[in-house]
């Protein structure tokens, strides 16, 4: 079987020609198991633009490097009505198994590993191609068929989103760079679309039920001091680290060799990891959520010391009381020389390598080097003000329902935080890093708020929270030190503890102002919408599309 382009005239003009010389071989995924094809490469006459089965390529200017270009595919408007999708030079997939594979992810939960290890066990048998012959066990097999079924979903799942939401662009050809430069549209077409939704359920509509689920995260780089999230509207600054995903390693590519205050566990000795460990746990007076240590934080260097076996240097780590003595190798060599030239023990000042705009939110990645031609991060311009803000409220409240306890930055994100209507349609979905602590949750609903219509602001009456009563205190607070439009209408906001928490909080401010009892009109409201949704997302952790 042969699969070309179906046009015969290029955008400017020019007639589309057969390259005879370009003929790559494609294996076919579908489901009754794998075909091989072949995929002719056209060519226009007058601009030389590729142009293949279902697609056309082409090379774009780079945002952040203009003397660099990337290649993008411009898929037709009607590729998903085709019999096949292509969607790597080596790789495609027919639109019914692809359909297959959605439905399973939706009514089965399933797994990309676990559909790859079935595909395999299924269909491939003997089947061979130039990447499955270098495969030496069926373990590498099934890792190859995995990476491949990822990734046409998600281009698969990319395209649909973008027809439906009327999203126009093409389509970088690394699928995990394609879904960053789209999330923020995908995510705010999302919300437009589903804030408007309305039904007969009690509260739809006007009661908005957010909560935070832990189980559902996904591993991250432990660059853990090299990234930071500003949020806008809210004025707050959010340490996230690197959010890349490092794939089987650590580190992602970009901080696998870099300087940054973050050392991992594997380099310390275990006598000092078991220091550290033992001293955590008995200064720990809570149950919380925790995972093996798996990155420590450089705080600040004592001291140091000569020994028989070279320099060690005298350790303060973030977040422990307990110091350790470190060999030099263990020890950054960018933040080693500041040390060293200025007898200064604190961390330098990062500088910021590149900011990325996301809506009202700017990320930006930091790096911990001594290139002067980076400009420094200046913290200072935004304030993250929930210690503040808290602190003028600490007496009037005793509820020990705070989530954010455990400050360390475990290298897997925390988990979802998701606000839903009371029918179950889910109109907030943000990834939580660190902890769900209460100023990234106002960070994150404010955030949500801004990118409402005006009418569609008006209609939402109540905002449910199980922690409720820090959350609003902390609304309110913010408001008084940084009030503007957004945070107003937030702090004015008739808040409640959902139904299924409150009988946890026991505080006489929280009993007597959060209350849901008081409000008639929620009692027939659906509370425990959130819990309801985590059933579905608890069963899909640790998602990698293309690492």
């Amino acid at each position: 079987m042969r699969l070309q382009t179906r046009r015969k005239f290029c955008s400017c003009g020019g007639t589309i020609v057969h390259h005879r010389e370009r003929i790559s071989h494609v294996t076919i995924y579908t489901e009754t198991g794998p075909i091989a094809v072949e995929h002719l490469e056209c060519r226009c006459k007058k601009c030389s633009r590729g142009y293949y089965y279902g697609y056309a390529t082409d090379t774009v200017e780079d945002q952040e490097d203009p003397n660099a270009r990337k290649q993008y595919k411009f898929y037709e408007e009607d590729c998903l009505e085709s019999q096949f999708l292509i969607t790597t030079r080596k790789t495609g997939f027919s639109i019914k198994f692809l359909y297959e594979m959605s439905l399973d992810i939706l009514f089965l939960y399933a797994s990309f590993s676990g559909m790859s290890k079935k595909y395999v066990a299924l269909h491939l048998g003997d089947y061979s191609d130039e990447e499955l012959s270098k495969a030496k066990t069926m373990s590498e097999r099934v890792e190859i068929c995995e990476k491949r079924l990822s990734c046409g979903w998600f281009t698969f799942s990319l395209i649909e989103i973008k027809q439906r939401f009327r999203i126009a662009g093409p389509i970088c050809c690394n699928i995990d760079t394609a879904l960053m430069e789209y999330h923020l549209q995908i995510r705010d077409g999302f919300y437009r679309v589903w804030s408007k939704h309305t039904c007969g359920k009690s509260g739809c509509g006007w009661v908005l039920v957010v909560d935070g689920g832990m189980k559902a995260q996904r591993k991250i780089c432990g660059a853990v001091k090299s990234g930071a999230r500003v949020f806008e509207h809210s004025n707050t600054t959010l340490i996230t680290g690197c959010t890349r995903h490092p794939g089987d390693f650590k580190y992602c590519r970009d901080h696998k060799n870099e300087d940054t205050p973050a050392v991992s566990s594997t380099k310390l000795h275990p006598e000092n990891k078991a220091r550290l460990r033992s001293a955590k746990e008995k200064g720990r007076h809570y149950n919380v959520q925790d995972f093996t240590d798996s990155v420590y934080i450089i705080e600040e260097i004592l001291g140091t010391r000569h020994t028989k076996k070279g320099t060690e240097y005298h350790i303060k780590w973030e977040e422990y009381a307990e110091t350790t003595w470190e060999p030099l190798k263990n020890i950054p060599r960018s933040i080693r020389e500041y040390y060293e030239d200025t007898g200064d023990g604190k961390l330098p000042t990062p500088r910021v390598k590149e900011s990325i705009k996301q809506g009202s939110t700017v990320q930006y990645n930091l790096v911990w080097s001594n290139d002067g031609d980076l400009p420094e991060w200046d913290a200072s311009r935004h304030v993250a003000l929930e210690t503040e803000a808290l602190a003028n409220n600490r007496e009037k409240r005793a509820c020990n329902t705070r989530k954010d306890r455990d400050k360390r930055q475990n290298r897997h994100t925390c988990g979802i935080f998701i606000g839903c209507w009371p029918c179950g349609v889910c109109l907030l979905f943000e990834e939580l890093y660190g902890s769900e602590s209460i100023s990234q949750v106002y960070a994150i609903i404010l955030e949500f708020f801004a990118t409402l219509d005006v009418k569609e602001r008006e209609k939402l009456r109540y905002l449910l929270y199980d922690d409720m009563c820090h959350l609003a205190p902390y609304a309110k607070n913010i408001t008084s030190k940084h009030e503007t439009e957004l945070t107003k209408y937030f702090g004015d906001m008739k808040m409640a503890v959902d139904f299924l928490h409150f009988k946890n909080h026991v505080g006489k401010n929280c009993k007597k102002f959060y209350n849901p009892n008081q409000y008639d009109e929620l009692k027939p409201v659906n509370s425990v919408v959130c819990e309801q949704q985590f059933r579905c997302t608890n069963h899909h952790t640790n998602v990698k599309v293309g690492s």
